[in-house]
Protein backbone atom coordinates (compact mmCIF):
# COMPACT_ATOMS: atom_id res chain seq x y z
CA UNK A 1 0.00 0.00 0.00
CA UNK A 2 1.23 3.47 -0.81
CA UNK A 3 0.07 6.20 1.57
CA UNK A 4 0.37 9.78 0.38
CA UNK A 5 -0.60 12.77 2.49
CA UNK A 6 -3.14 15.17 1.04
CA UNK A 7 -1.75 17.31 -1.74
CA UNK A 8 1.24 15.10 -2.57
CA UNK A 9 1.74 14.29 -6.24
CA UNK A 10 2.64 10.79 -7.36
CA UNK A 11 3.02 8.76 -10.50
CA UNK A 12 2.86 4.98 -10.70
CA UNK A 13 4.04 2.83 -13.60
CA UNK A 14 3.16 -0.84 -14.00
CA UNK A 15 5.55 -3.01 -15.99
CA UNK A 16 3.58 -6.28 -15.87
CA UNK A 17 3.17 -8.22 -19.12
CA UNK A 18 -0.30 -9.57 -18.31
CA UNK A 19 -1.81 -6.28 -17.17
CA UNK A 20 -2.39 -4.94 -13.70
CA UNK A 21 -5.13 -3.92 -11.31
CA UNK A 22 -5.10 -0.77 -9.22
CA UNK A 23 -7.40 0.40 -6.44
CA UNK A 24 -7.60 3.94 -5.16
CA UNK A 25 -9.09 4.91 -1.83
CA UNK A 26 -9.70 8.57 -1.19
CA UNK A 27 -10.65 10.10 2.11
CA UNK A 28 -11.48 13.60 3.22
CA UNK A 29 -8.23 15.54 3.74
CA UNK A 30 -7.39 16.64 7.27
CA UNK A 31 -8.69 20.07 8.28
CA UNK A 32 -6.54 20.68 11.36
CA UNK A 33 -3.79 23.01 10.14
CA UNK A 34 -1.92 23.09 13.45
CA UNK A 35 1.72 22.28 12.48
CA UNK A 36 2.63 20.98 15.95
CA UNK A 37 2.60 17.34 17.06
CA UNK A 38 -0.83 17.94 18.58
CA UNK A 39 -2.18 18.73 15.11
CA UNK A 40 -0.52 15.63 13.70
CA UNK A 41 -2.05 13.45 16.44
CA UNK A 42 -5.55 14.81 15.75
CA UNK A 43 -5.77 15.65 12.02
CA UNK A 44 -9.51 16.44 12.06
CA UNK A 45 -11.09 19.21 14.10
CA UNK A 46 -14.48 17.52 14.33
CA UNK A 47 -15.14 14.25 16.14
CA UNK A 48 -16.81 12.48 13.20
CA UNK A 49 -14.16 9.81 12.51
CA UNK A 50 -13.42 8.99 16.17
CA UNK A 51 -17.16 8.58 16.76
CA UNK A 52 -17.50 6.22 13.78
CA UNK A 53 -14.44 4.23 14.95
CA UNK A 54 -15.84 3.94 18.49
CA UNK A 55 -19.22 2.81 17.14
CA UNK A 56 -17.58 0.12 15.01
CA UNK A 57 -15.44 -1.04 17.94
CA UNK A 58 -18.54 -1.28 20.15
CA UNK A 59 -20.32 -3.33 17.47
CA UNK A 60 -17.37 -5.74 17.44
CA UNK A 61 -17.54 -6.00 21.22
CA UNK A 62 -14.26 -4.17 21.83
CA UNK A 63 -14.24 -2.04 24.95
CA UNK A 64 -12.11 0.87 23.87
CA UNK A 65 -11.50 2.04 27.45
Amino acid sequence: MLYLPAGWFHEVTSLGEKGHMAFNYWSHPPDNLDPSLAGFARPYTRGYWPAIWAEAAAARGEGGE
